[in-house]
């Protein structure tokens, strides 16, 4: 909200995060090619307005808009790699909520970058992944595209770990079968500092073997669903919301 979620780089949901945000939730596209930009109603996106709009076919997610004021909006152009949010004549929803559904074959979203330097950085995800959890099923990754920068690849996957060159593992093998908060803090020292939550409830670090420090650059490109570093591997999951701090959180 205006107070407390305040100096988020990038907020996604299928609900208004923040009353002074005035812009839509999302573009969906219909498998016919054409388009539409999808508001609120109150606190939740408009479900009416989706349902209207794509009766009778399928409708992905074309751009998910970023309710943080800075414009970092998470887009797929391709429409073979969009999300789906309603497919087989209803919307896409888990526990009541309506979410985004990446397929685990070609779906992903590219977001501009939101770490710098060694800020500390807060993410916070509302989903769950229904696959076997592996290194490569990425829920975020950033990269900076060197092989010789420390920290190059930073991302989070579904193990639960946070994977800096190298890995900090928390719940080895976690696999939830419902919506689920997960919580990643990271404000000083090496990855295996980090913190990471699940429904709030703090996590263990099972094993590790990173000694990377916070990232010391800007990195280049930011992937939801999706390593950034070329690998083939996309997520099987659905989420309803995903917001990122470049602060601690």
């Amino acid at each position: 909200n205006e107070t407390y979620g305040s100096g988020a780089e990038a907020a996604y949901s299928t609900r208004r995060l923040n009353g002074s945000y005035s812009g839509d939730c999302m573009t969906i596209r219909k498998a016919d090619g054409t388009t539409q930009s999808i508001g609120f109603v109150g606190e939740e996106i408009d479900e009416a307005a989706i349902e209207t709009f794509c009766s009778g076919s399928t409708c992905t997610v074309q751009v998910w808009r970023d309710q943080s004021g800075n414009g970092n909006d998470a887009e797929q152009t391709t429409p073979a790699n969009q999300p789906t949010i309603y497919t087989g004549g209803q919307l896409v929803k888990e526990g009541g909520r309506l979410t985004v559904d990446f397929d685990g074959s070609d779906d992903y979203f590219e977001m501009p970058a939101v770490f710098t330097g060694t800020n500390p950085r807060t993410t916070f995800f509302t989903g769950y992944s229904s696959e076997t959890p592996s290194s490569d099923t990425v829920i975020f990754g950033a990269d900076f595209h060197s092989t010789t920068q420390a920290g190059a690849n930073y991302n989070i996957t579904t193990e639960i770990a946070l994977r800096v060159n190298q890995y900090a593992l928390w719940n080895d093998n976690y696999q939830a079968t419902s919506l689920k908060l997960l919580t990643t803090n990271w404000t000083s020292g090496t990855a295996l500092d980090a913190n990471i939550y699940l429904d709030s409830v703090e996590l263990s670090t099972s094993e590790g073997n990173s000694s990377v420090n916070l990232n010391t650059g800007t990195h280049t490109q930011s992937l939801i669903g999706l390593a950034p570093y070329g690998s083939n591997n996309h997520l099987n999951a659905v989420f309803s919301e995903m917001i990122f701090y470049a602060s601690d959180k």
